[in-house]
């Protein structure tokens, strides 16, 4: 029986690209005391493990299935001569590269290379004035928002910003109770609740001053008994 190792080479290189599968790649920068007296410094950091076939075997790793990134990042960090920067393996054509909370504007460097982003913000006017460094992701095919204090806050956002990629490829997703949508869509949502409860204040309102027209007239009608 065949083994692996005794396969054709093409035919194993085809199998190792079959098990590349679209990753979220968490990415963040903190801060790096380098010492008193000294500036603080950024530190690049990844939970993300490894993708597997890359801790497989030399040759999976020849093959070019994914690329070391964000080394650049840490330039600052290495140039006071310390240690060599980190990196993150990524496939940049199907990877989602997700920065959380971390400030957009530290990836700079970078930006080009992302294809599909991702980032946690809340509704604040600092997370307003930072959105327009998303203008620096100009390759971004993807831009996910993870609305840490719900979807709905989000309404009308995306329309008062720039972004690299279309807005049906702006996509919201409601940290509160896991609601996905594109953001065209979304302002459709919302759009729609907001007539709905205007719809239902004016009958409200319609209600209640019939209620305030009939009880004057009751009262009137009292008067004029007495």
């Amino acid at each position: 029986m065949p083994t692996f190792s005794s396969l054709p080479p093409e035919i194993r290189a085809l199998i190792w690209k079959a098990t590349v599968e679209p990753r979220t790649v968490e990415v963040r920068m903190l801060p790096l005391e380098k010492g008193k007296g000294k500036a603080k410094v950024r530190h690049l950091v990844s939970p993300t493990p490894v993708p597997a076939p890359l801790q497989t075997c030399r040759e999976a790793r020849g093959l070019g299935l994914y690329a070391q990134a964000f080394a650049e990042v840490e330039e600052v960090a290495c140039a006071d001569g310390g240690a060599e920067p980190r990196y993150v393996w990524l496939n940049p054509d199907i990877d989602i590269v997700s920065l959380g909370p971390t400030r957009i504007g530290w990836f700079k460097a970078v930006a080009g290379s992302i294809r599909r982003l991702q980032i946690e913000r809340e509704t604040t006017r600092v997370t307003f004035e930072e959105l327009v460094e998303v203008c620096q992701f100009e390759n971004a095919e993807e831009i996910c928002i993870i609305c840490a204090d719900g979807m709905e806050v989000w309404h009308r956002v995306a329309e008062d910003h720039f972004w690299p990629c279309e807005l049906e490829k702006v996509i919201f997703i409601d940290a509160l109770d896991g609601r996905v949508m594109n953001s065209v869509e979304m302002d459709r949502v919302f759009d729609e609740v907001a007539e709905e409860r205007d719809r239902i204040w004016r009958l409200g309102e319609q209600e209640r001053l019939q209620l305030e027209a009939g009880r004057q007239l009751e009262g009137e009608r009292q008067l004029e008994d007495e």
